[in-house]
């Protein structure tokens, strides 16, 4: 009995724990439905949502289908229509290869025309040099021509401060150099604030070097070296230029021309500078030799009034004497009567020619002569002097810084000597041999031409010594 009791109970705890073990089976398999359930809530809100936006798109695909029909069909009946009208289509393919054509050509006349450009940029610039050089002058000894043909050295300084104005108008608007673009030789990483002021203070440097070397050059400029400094103003042009040529800049024509006419102008003041002092010396000479010609004619009226007043006292004494000399006496003292009223006649016509001369402001001599040794053959000085003895102002040639004396091939006294004078020069003037100052009165030219020439103005036969006698010359040469 307590056995099968044993046995019983056993039985019903394995039964119990069966019981429990079924009902915990039973919570946990609860449970995985339960999750189970969840989880195929949330998969099926995930399979409507992907449904719904599947059907969406979908939708937009079948509209993208239809458009791309619609467009198709459209596409086709294009092609349908070019299909059928192959002249357009020859048209269009002909026009896209003249279009092509036309896109070479333009490329090539666009190189052209940079070619042109640039020529006719480097044209401009030889034109306007070849202008600039025409407006220069030959410095040549005796082919000086004047570009300013100014009366007084005031009026050259003028001008110089007129050109120097024009100078600082043309720096002041930006064009005395040539520019280009020079933006590509800055970084990108600079500003244009400092772009522009590099710029300007590189302008302001090349005129400045300019200016400078132009101011050396003309500041020393004199009439002996005037050649070489306009081929250094043209050198320092030039210098610049190459230097600065990386930076595509350069020194306008317009510009340099004005530098070019300062020089010429500076040059033309000094020469005017020249020939007002020799203007000046000229007049005190002339001065000189006119207070000579009145000393001369007051020696002569003096020694003319003595001589008279001597001659006339003699006159009266020997008279006297006649009246009480003797036959014998008488014939004597009648030739000594004559020999004095002969005198006194003579000193008479001398006060007169005295007189005369002082009242005659023109009346001179114009003198023919030449210096073999000193300038050469068929060499002349066509001259004048108001001198009573005109020889006096040859001697005073003769001693005047040349090495030999003159030689006198005419002396031709005229009422008129300066107008006789000044129409042998003009007749000569393409001879002379100084063609800037034309107070040096020499003439390269033939004697006889100017025999034919005094001949043809005076209306009388002149004579004119050929031979030129040379004597010191000659000797010399011996020697």
């Amino acid at each position: 009995m307590g056995i099968i009791t044993g046995i019983l109970g056993i039985i019903l705890n394995n039964q119990i724990k069966k019981n429990i073990d079924l009902k915990q089976s039973k919570l946990d398999l609860e449970n995985d439905i339960k999750n189970n359930k969840e989880e195929m809530n949330k998969l099926e809100e995930e399979f409507n949502l992907m449904k719904s936006k599947r059907v969406s798109e979908l939708k937009k695909i079948d509209k993208d289908i239809d458009w791309a029909r619609i467009t198709k069909r459209q596409e086709e009946r294009k092609i349908e229509d070019l299909k059928n009208n192959n002249s357009i289509i020859r048209d269009i393919v002909n026009l896209e290869e003249k279009k092509n054509e036309f896109k070479g050509d333009i490329k090539k006349l666009e190189e052209e025309l940079n070619n042109v450009s640039n020529k006719l940029e480097l044209t401009t610039e030889v034109l306007n040099y070849q202008e600039l050089e025409e407006d220069l002058y030959t410095f040549q000894v005796g082919m000086f021509d004047k570009k300013y043909e100014y009366e007084l050295s005031e009026e050259y300084n003028e001008q110089l401060k007129l050109n120097r104005v024009k100078q600082k108008e043309v720096v002041k608007k930006g064009e005395a150099l040539n520019t280009k673009d020079i933006n590509d030789i800055f970084s990108y990483s600079v500003k244009d604030s400092e772009k522009k002021r590099y710029i300007n203070n590189i302008h302001k440097l090349i005129i400045r070097t300019f200016n400078n070397e132009c101011d050396i050059i003309i500041n020393k400029l004199s009439v002996a070296n005037i050649e070489n400094s306009r081929k250094r103003l043209e050198s320092a042009k030039e210098q610049i230029n190459k230097l600065v040529l990386i930076l595509r800049i350069s020194i306008n024509m317009e510009y340099y021309k004005l530098k070019v006419d300062e020089l010429q102008l500076q040059y033309e003041y000094l020469i005017k500078i020249q020939e007002e002092r020799e203007e000046q010396r000229e007049i005190k000479e002339r001065m000189r030799e006119e207070a000579k010609i009145q000393a001369e004619i007051n020696k002569l009226e003096k020694e003319a009034e003595k001589e008279q007043l001597m001659y006339e006292k003699m006159l009266e004494k020997v008279k006297a004497e006649l009246e009480k000399a003797s036959l014998e006496e008488k014939s004597i003292l009648e030739l000594k009567i004559q020999n004095l009223e002969k005198n006194l006649k003579e000193a008479e016509e001398k006060m007169k020619r005295a007189e005369s001369m002082a009242q005659k402001t023109r009346a001179g001599y114009v003198y023919i002569i030449s210096n073999i040794g000193s300038f050469g053959e068929d060499v002349y000085k066509i001259g004048m002097t108001r001198r009573l003895e005109p020889m006096d102002r040859v001697k005073e040639l003769s001693d005047a810084s040349v090495p030999f004396s003159f030689d006198v091939h005419a002396m031709i006294y005229s009422e008129d000597a300066p107008t006789l004078e000044k129409d042998l020069h003009n007749k000569f003037n393409e001879k002379r041999l100084n063609k800037i100052n034309l107070r040096k009165e020499f003439f390269n030219v033939k004697l006889s031409e100017i025999e034919e020439e005094v001949n043809n103005i005076t209306g009388a036969s002149i004579k004119f010594t050929k031979l030129a006698e040379a004597l010191e010359y000659r000797q010399s040469k011996l020697m």
